[in-house]
């Protein structure tokens, strides 16, 4: 699977969900990053590094059968992209899809409907584009408050969009952010942690470890979040 994960606004967490909701369920998925503003956001072996002129470069890869590759674009690049896009005629073919994230701020909205009637425009199928309602709040009605994308939905079939693809407020992955740790190695680690935890003595390492183990039971409630958006993100 080749998947390109764009918006035109910044904020909107899409490296969130390249590192924790697609790389782990997208076996072997090479993860490229296309920016040039915020690129700290991965480590140095983490991805590979392009510009947004540079789709040139990146395309070659995305024509190789079999291989999967998640491509991040920064907001600084994503009409650079698109203007890539255009140049190389059908060379989205070779993308099976565009995922937008969007969060829950009327621009990054209006944005996102912007991005979807470009790709449209180009020629990108209505069933390759589609939309992450991210950073939602648990007591949010996703239709309602970003109904002017479901709206739209049902006005041009032109992108597919279901209130089941959500990630919501979560301080998991700001816990995670800089550490190197993803959500499966924190959940494969939990039976060190209680180990080393029944034998701790010292209270500052005691705290260390309850602090450890509460992050994996945050962890395991929302990797089943995560399974069911990308469930519902592909279906």
């Amino acid at each position: 699977m080749k998947v390109v994960v764009m918006s035109y606004s910044g904020n909107v967490g899409k490296s969130t969900v390249c590192r924790h909701l697609l790389q782990p369920r997208i076996p072997d998925a090479e993860l490229f990053a296309i920016e040039t503003v915020n690129a700290d956001d991965y480590g140095e072996d983490e991805v590979e590094r392009l510009r947004g002129k540079q789709f040139g470069d990146l395309l070659p890869k995305l024509l190789v059968p079999n291989m999967s590759a998640i491509v991040d674009v920064g907001s600084s690049n994503a009409e650079a992209l698109v203007q890539r896009l255009v140049q190389y005629g059908n060379a989205h073919n070779y993308i099976d899809f565009f995922v937008i994230p969007v969060a829950p701020k009327p621009k990054m909205i209006k944005d996102t409907k912007v991005l979807i009637d470009t790709l449209a425009r180009i020629g990108v199928p209505g069933s390759k584009i589609r939309v992450l309602f991210n950073m939602v709040d648990t007591e949010s009605d996703t239709p309602v408050v970003f109904k002017m994308l479901f709206d739209h939905a049902r006005e041009t079939k032109s992108f597919v969009i279901n209130a089941h693809a959500v990630l919501y407020e979560n301080e998991l992955y700001q816990k995670l952010n800089g550490t190197g740790l993803t959500i499966p190695i924190l959940l494969d680690a939990s039976n060190d942690i209680e180990a080393a935890l029944m034998e701790a003595k010292d209270d500052a390492r005691i705290a260390k470890l309850t602090q450890q183990l509460a992050a994996r039971l945050l962890a395991e409630k929302t990797n089943c979040e995560l399974d069911a958006a990308f469930t519902a993100l592909f279906c």
